[in-house]
């Protein structure tokens, strides 16, 4: 198969942001019967499109998430003996699919590799592959949920191995004349560009995007066991009674803004960071961080009150309630990153106005706004509520969940890549 692709270098680079949204309705779990009159009670439920399938995971006997091989649509759940030996078809299962992610930006760093190698044929041929355009090399795409492939991210690798080698003309552009030079109708006619062929071997691809995977799983490791330390230092001061965390200042938050935008270029050695390691770091807090969401969500919506009373029992499906809204405000933000070159026209944003960011935000923004909203009303009157469900005890709690997160998703990634990406 032979394409031919006159386009001269350097590279001139089209990025086509997409942003991915899967609507759906929030049921809770059956278990929690006296959960659902109650909130009836309290008028319909809003739309939380985001933690439809994670609620679902609450069935009895073992449950395991598995990815469904047949569309790009999230991890659905299936009950599975973990102990039955006659179902070699089962495929390795991972809880909160984090495979997704790490095929999408292995692909991104392998373009940013590619670009500078000035490698434009690989390059192109990479991108367009199952129409993944929207990729870029430079780290302008942070979705969360950026890759869509059929058959999600096993289905990429898949049909990746499977695809034919193709021969590429590659036509490079013609030497430049001089205004003298052009101005010699002979010397004008013989200038051409030179051609060459080139062949796009799509196995060798696919080989390194699991060898720049292994990469970025040991960064991540790092990552992950580095926000879950501070994150069990924030919650400590909370739970341990020395107060809540003190408030940011404008000064810090530009700090850690401006630090954030350190990016460190990639080379030789295996002292050496990747290219988008400073954004991967932001894009898995991201991703921990909606996650933690969800199980807060689960677990207060889910809580056994056979024994509560009546009152408690109605703070918390308010406290439920509450946060189900919250969430659903800021996991669209947490999905879609935040927009660094927005922010910077808008200004730092004071202490207690993190509203004014742009459509995307990081984790932080998250936490921080969620530990600055005031106490609702079903905390009035109860010293328990307010120790249980005020936005401080919250935010603990969802950093608490981080924590036992950040840990899963390290030991999703080892198995990941010791079953899937290895060599």
């Amino acid at each position: 198969m032979r394409h031919a692709y006159p386009s001269p270098f350097p590279l001139v680079l089209s990025i086509a942001a997409i942003s991915s949204f899967t609507a759906g309705a929030f049921s809770p779990s059956p278990q929690t019967r006296r959960v659902t009159a109650l909130l009836d009670a309290h008028g319909p439920i809003a739309a939380a499109p985001s933690f439809e399938e994670y609620m679902k995971q609450r069935t009895a006997g073992t449950t395991l998430q598995t990815e469904d091989e047949s569309s790009d649509a999230p991890a659905v759940n299936v009950n599975v003996n973990v102990n039955d030996a006659n179902n070699p078809s089962r495929r390795q299962v991972y809880r909160h699919n984090i495979g997704r992610l790490l095929l999408q930006r292995s692909i991104q760093t392998q373009l940013y590799y590619l670009a500078d190698l000035r490698d434009e044929p690989t390059y192109k041929w990479l991108r367009g592959f199952l129409d993944q355009n929207h990729l870029d090399d430079r780290g302008s795409f942070n979705e969360l949920d950026g890759l869509h492939a059929d058959g999600g991210w096993r289905g990429y690798l898949s049909q990746l191995e499977e695809a034919p080698s193709e021969t590429i003309t590659v036509q490079l552009a013609p030497p430049r004349l001089s205004a003298q030079q052009k101005r010699n109708p002979y010397l004008a006619a013989q200038v051409s560009g030179r051609s060459y062929e080139e062949t796009i071997d799509p196995a060798q691809i696919s080989r390194t995007l699991r060898t720049v995977a292994r990469s970025l799983e040991r960064e991540w490791a790092e990552d992950l066991a580095e926000l879950a330390a501070n994150d069990r230092d924030r919650a400590a001061i909370h739970y341990d009674g020395e107060g809540v965390p003190y408030l940011q200042t404008a000064q810090d938050a530009a700090r850690e803004y401006w630090l954030k935008r350190q990016v460190v270029a990639g080379g030789e050695g295996d002292d050496q960071g990747t290219p988008l390691h400073d954004l991967n770091r932001r894009l898995v807090a991201r991703f921990c961080t909606r996650a933690a969401l969800r199980r807060v969500v689960d677990e207060i919506l889910n809580t056994d009150n056979t024994e509560m009373e009546m009152e408690m029992f109605e703070r918390s499906a308010s406290a439920g309630r509450w946060l189900l809204g919250f969430s659903n405000a800021w996991v669209p933000r947490l999905e879609k990153g935040a927009d660094d070159a927005v922010r910077r026209s808008m200004g730092t944003p004071p202490p207690g106005q993190w509203q004014r960011l742009c459509a995307g935000a990081d984790a932080d923004d998250a936490t921080e706004a969620l530990w600055q909203e005031l106490p609702q009303r079903f905390t009035d009157d109860s010293a328990e509520a307010m120790r249980l469900y005020s936005p401080e005890a919250l935010v603990a709690r969802v950093r608490k969940a981080r924590v036992e997160i950040c840990n899963e998703a390290a030991e999703e990634l080892r198995e990941l890549v010791n079953n899937e990406f290895c060599a």
